[in-house]
């Protein structure tokens, strides 16, 4: 399959809890809230995904009650599965190929003071178990640093992290290094630019967006759901990593979400519902 490296590191790089009451701030003022609704009621329920010479599908987002239950592929690719206490996603079971290729990913969500402070979890294959952890370090509600470690027994298989750094509302830079122990990949992500249109992965649960920081999924959750606005422009570089930029044009809606965004390996198409 035909990627450049910076979209690879977007897909490793992988959804602010919505409910019902009212009385919760609106995350567009301040997105990085962990368990406020994304939008007032607007939330995203399809993206159209179609990369240059691969088959397109369709990714869809299964809102119940004002929150995000599941998550699936028209390929079958993946799926998530929420589970909540109150308002808070506590648990996410995503599931990705099939048959022999089959594995299972069981994460359990600790918050403290309402924000998302650590998971842990298993992750079981035909060929694997693994369990893993997560911390979370925060500037105030911002989440600056992610780290996750896979180990087998009392032996660490597998580490991914990514520190990340803001310019306002968006987040500005993203230094991602993950690997076997023994050969670390140091990509470097730096966001250059961006619109000032309504990001529709803000109206997803923060929660879920770092819960999937380094989950390798086409498009279906990410950190990028901790910005207000919508990126234009990018850059990849680091140790080994031939650098790169990239541009994204969008296409809006009268009320400022995206319906279509176009980059040069793929084109995403955007559908909401109203809760």
């Amino acid at each position: 399959m035909k990627k450049n490296l910076f979209y690879l590191m977007l897909l490793f790089l992988s959804f602010i809890s919505c409910n019902e009451d009212n009385s919760m701030v609106n995350a567009y003022q301040d997105p990085f809230l962990t368990n406020n609704p994304g939008s007032s009621n607007k939330v995203l329920s399809k993206i159209n995904y179609a990369e240059v010479g691969e088959a397109p599908y369709n990714i869809f987002y299964n809102w119940v009650g004002g929150k995000l239950m599941s998550v699936s592929t028209s390929n079958n690719s993946t799926s998530f599965n929420l589970t909540y206490t109150g308002s808070q996603i506590s648990k996410i079971i995503q599931t990705t190929g099939q048959g022999t290729q089959l594995n299972t990913t069981t994460s359990n969500l600790v918050y403290s003071n309402g924000i998302l402070a650590s998971i842990n979890g298993t992750s079981v294959s035909s060929t694997s178990n693994s369990n893993f952890t997560t911390t979370i370090t925060y500037n105030g509600t911002r989440p600056t640093f992610i780290k996750r470690n896979y180990t087998s027994g009392s032996t660490t298989v597998y580490t991914e992290s990514v520190a990340i750094e803001y310019i306002g509302a968006n987040i500005s830079k993203a230094n991602t290094l993950f690997g076997v122990p023994s050969l670390q990949l140091n990509p470097i992500i730096t966001f250059n630019t961006y619109d000032d249109k309504k990001n529709p992965f803000l109206t997803l649960p923060s929660a879920f967006s770092i819960s999937n920081f380094f989950i390798n999924q086409d498009a279906a959750a990410s950190i990028l759901g901790l910005n207000l606005n919508n990126f234009t422009n990018v850059s990849t570089s680091g140790p080994g990593v031939t650098p790169t930029t990239e541009v994204t044009v969008y296409t809006y809606g009268t009320d400022g979400y995206p319906t279509k965004s176009i980059s040069p390996d793929y084109t995403l198409q955007y559908e909401y519902i109203n809760l």
